[in-house]
């Protein structure tokens, strides 16, 4: 049975990790405010969401992912906004390809050196 988790039709669910459901608020192609919900086989509908950070994180050609530690992270070809206990913090994309681990810890960028291929990793 599906249940109506919210009627802000600008909500997306992110993701889900721990036990809890991932939702941002997206207007205008940005992320402006991230909240949860815990993931339980009994849900009401419409349930209170808790609002875990505001802001504003460009979210056009934008890609996201829940850290291992519970953090939400959105990242696009240059940049990688991290919300962490409501605090946003973002690192700078150097590499000519980049990846983030899939548990969201380590940055990875590769840069082309001549024939060789340099490797970088960064911890987020």
């Amino acid at each position: 049975m599906r249940k109506l988790i919210s009627r802000n039709a600008y909500d997306k669910i992110l993701g889900i990790r721990t036990g809890k459901v991932y939702i941002g608020e997206v207007k205008n192609n940005k992320l402006i405010k991230l909240k949860t919900i815990t993931d339980r086989s009994r849900l009401t509908d419409s349930p209170s969401l808790k609002t875990e950070w505001t802001g504003s994180i460009p979210f056009q050609d934008a890609h996201s992912l829940i850290g291992a530690k519970g953090e939400m992270i959105v990242y696009d070809k240059k940049t990688v906004s991290i919300v962490t206990a409501g605090q946003l913090k973002e690192v700078q994309m150097q590499g000519d390809e980049n990846y983030i681990s899939d548990d969201g810890a380590e940055l990875i960028q590769l840069s082309s050196d001549g024939t060789s291929t340099l490797l970088d990793l960064q911890s987020l």
